[in-house]
């Protein structure tokens, strides 16, 4: 894979951050924390893109809970202001990536899915 150059000033961009919120919040937005994380989107948007920047972005902090379908199971959540992060960095760097997986994968590719 060749390297694309500097993405960061395209991630960190407001509008990109903003889009990455609405996506995150999508089928969440009656929850607790994203109802929290709205109340002050532009602080924390801000505060993205000011780590985003500077390289020293705050990761790590998982929300962990066990469920029993069917089995016993032990689940790490991101914290929310993460999932914003993700759907950041993947919204810019989707492209780049999708044209470098083989053929039979299918997890968030466009076209392909479930039944694929």
């Amino acid at each position: 894979m060749r390297r694309t150059g500097c993405l960061i000033e395209q991630i960190a961009e407001m509008d990109n951050l903003l889009m990455a919120f609405y996506k995150a919040q999508k089928c969440k937005n009656a929850k607790a924390e994203v109802v929290r994380y709205r109340e002050h989107l532009q602080d924390h948007l801000l505060r993205m893109r000011q780590q985003l920047l500077s390289g020293r972005v705050d990761v790590g902090h998982y929300h962990t809970f066990m469920i029993y379908d069917p089995k016993k199971r032990t689940i790490c959540a991101t914290a929310f202001d993460e999932r914003v992060l993700q759907h950041a960095l993947m919204r810019v760097c989707h492209c780049y990536f999708d044209r470098h997986l083989i053929s039979d994968t299918y997890a968030t590719r466009l076209g392909k899915g479930t039944y694929a």
